[in-house]
């Protein structure tokens, strides 16, 4: 356990997303094989898009609001069920693949 001073702690209970996404963009840094402004731009892009999916996963793997007691528990539930690393490496995987659960099984196998 980390001792913070109590303006710290409650900045922590209430700051917004931007935060937290700014956190996991860094922690999983992207860097394009190319330096251009344009691949970077790209690479941020796709790395929010990544994070909607995150998030979007938290949500439907998740229990009941009702069943965790506070915002915060849910929350360390969520990540311990699927680290924001997961959900991009998921996310490679499929596209690599191809492998697109939302379309109907016949257009995956279609040869069109």
């Amino acid at each position: 356990q980390r001792i913070v001073p109590s303006v710290v702690s409650h900045w922590n209970a209430i700051k917004g997303g931007s935060d937290t996404i700014t956190k996991m963009l860094w922690s999983n840094k992207y860097d394009p094989p190319s330096k251009s402004t344009q691949a970077r731009a790209i690479s941020r892009m796709l790395m929010l898009c990544g994070v909607i999916a995150h998030r979007l996963n938290h949500i439907c793997t998740s229990k009941s609001v009702e069943q965790y007691p506070s915002l915060r528990s849910f929350r360390v539930a969520a990540s311990r069920r699927w680290t924001f690393h997961q959900t991009c490496l998921s996310l490679v995987h499929a596209i690599k693949n191809q492998n697109f659960q939302s379309r109907p099984p016949s257009v995956l196998t279609s040869s069109a």
